[in-house]
């Protein structure tokens, strides 16, 4: 009854009555109440269109994030109650573009920006009309592959993947004695050097391994000055006092401080060095992140050191990921196939309401399978910004990760333990970024859990579920050859 109430409302030539409609069919449990509702978002009244837009968040809140790639959906995953919903919409998304013909109102159709998720959608629905032009344009405007993230001539470096202590979850555990034994030598630090100027990287994000051990820290530095290159420094944060003069706005940008519960937690010696040097850098001008990676065992007590020491600290942000399988198989991870939303959903809202009640801002590092937090808490989570479209190695046919490693092979991301190229042979980084798209997007269209074929948030792009270095992993085990690149 709601919904044939809501339909004839959304009929009526009365722009009250169809103002009336949305609030209407929000109640309405049909999925046939998105194709209305998606049809009023073309209506002129602003309090309309937007209540539209809300109630369709409110339905799909995994539309609020931004797709990754699309694929053509199982009829196990449109067959499934979000699949419905999902294609009643689609139905009413061309019903909006046979109303936005009419004008062709270019700032009708931005509308739908608010819904990154549905993008696809009118895009397609446009380039059925013949108007590939208006869909190409609505593309580029999300943020992810044709905004901000465009502008960023971003690298990744790990001059050594050694480290000064050992987190059992490390993705990058022992892999300066597997994988890379040794630093990057004083010619390749050189020709990496070169390689960036020629390439025009404007930011390179400093990883490993703990880069402030390389011990040439300093020169690698100075050449990021001297080249205008912006560097954001990742580190456990537990260096000696002769490095502190480096650690300043001079040099680095932003210092994104890994707090490692295992070192920090029981060692007030330890804690005490972290906060001196962290609180050394913000004095020395540099912005300062907190980065927290929750492992099976964490929970309140664990994270609300954490939340405290970036209280302490200053810092307005912490980012935050999920311990993934390391490319050897050999580290603390959390087993997300395990994972079932009773026992997760309780445990992610809890960290947010912790680290909001702290008033720092949330920051997603490594995806999750979204199908483990309610509708309730996915809503609040894309609202606050905890959770996000947040992999960027899926970048367009190219990768803002692209990592090189201390020997100048490259990594399409510091997690996916793949060879993808070098820059010994000065490939550009647009070439090596086109190399690492094969792979990348044939680990996005496999499942990471079996529960991934029936789910239309997978098939729509905007959950991949787990991390993709994780995905690599679970095709070479599959294969019976885990190692650590696998060639």
């Amino acid at each position: 009854m709601t919904l044939e109430i809501g339909v004839s409302f959304a009929r009526d030539s009365r722009p009250e009555a169809r103002r009336s409609a949305v609030g209407i069919l929000a109640g309405a449990e049909e999925p046939e109440a998105l194709r209305v509702l998606a049809r009023l978002v073309a209506e002129q009244d602003q309090r309309t269109w937007s209540s539209a837009l809300d109630a369709i968040y409110h339905r799909l809140p995994w539309l609020g994030l931004e797709p990754f790639m699309r694929m053509d959906p199982s009829a196990e995953s449109i067959a499934s109650p979000e699949g419905r919903q999902w294609e009643s919409l689609v139905s009413g998304i061309d019903l909006f573009v046979r109303e936005w013909i009419k004008e062709k109102n270019d700032e009708m159709l931005k509308r739908w920006l608010r819904l990154p998720g549905a993008i696809h959608d009118v895009a397609s629905a446009l380039e059925r009309i013949g108007e590939v032009e208006k869909a190409n344009t609505l593309r580029g405007a999300l943020a992810l592959h044709g905004g901000t993230q465009q502008e960023r001539r971003q690298a990744l470096i790990a001059p050594t993947y050694g480290c000064n202590i050992s987190c059992s979850y490390c993705y990058s555990k022992e892999w300066d004695k597997k994988s890379f034994p040794g630093s990057m030598s004083a010619r390749d630090l050189d020709h990496a050097l070169a390689w960036m100027r020629e390439n025009d990287i404007n930011l390179v994000q400093l990883s490993g391994g703990e880069p402030t051990i390389y011990p040439r820290f300093r020169r690698l530095l100075e050449g990021m000055r001297n080249n205008g290159i912006a560097v954001w420094l990742t580190s456990n944060c537990l260096y000696p006092q002769k490095i502190r003069p480096l650690v300043t706005a001079e040099y680095i940008q932003e210092l994104i401080a890994h707090y490692d519960q295992e070192s920090l937690s029981d060692d007030e010696a330890r804690r005490r060095m972290f906060m001196d040097n962290v609180s050394a850098a913000v004095a020395a001008g540099v912005t300062l992140v907190f980065r927290y990676t929750l492992t099976r065992e964490s929970g309140p007590m664990e994270w609300s050191k954490v939340i405290k020491a970036a209280k302490e600290a200053g810092a307005r942000q912490l980012n935050y990921g999920f311990a993934f399988r390391n490319a050897y198989g050999d580290n603390s991870h959390f087993d997300f196939s395990t994972a079932d939303r009773a026992s997760f959903d309780p445990l992610f809202t809890g960290f947010m309401e912790d680290v909001d009640r702290a008033g720092l801002a949330l920051h997603q590092s490594k995806p999750f399978p979204l199908c483990l937090v309610s509708r309730e808490t996915l809503q609040v989570a894309i609202r606050s910004g905890a959770i996000y479209s947040c992999c960027t190695v899926a970048n367009s046919g190219n990768t803002q990760n692209l990592t090189i490693n201390p020997d100048l092979s490259v990594y399409p991301c510091n997690g996916v333990a793949k060879t993808t190229g070098e820059i010994i042979n000065s490939t550009s980084r647009d070439t090596l970024g086109k190399k690492a798209d094969a792979l990348v997007r044939s680990l996005q269209s496999t499942h990471s859990l079996p529960e991934c074929g029936a789910c239309i948030m997978f098939y729509t792009g905007v959950c991949h579920g787990v991390c993709l270095a994780e995905r690599l992993v679970a095709e070479r085990l599959a294969s019976g050859r885990l190692e650590g690149d696998g060639g």
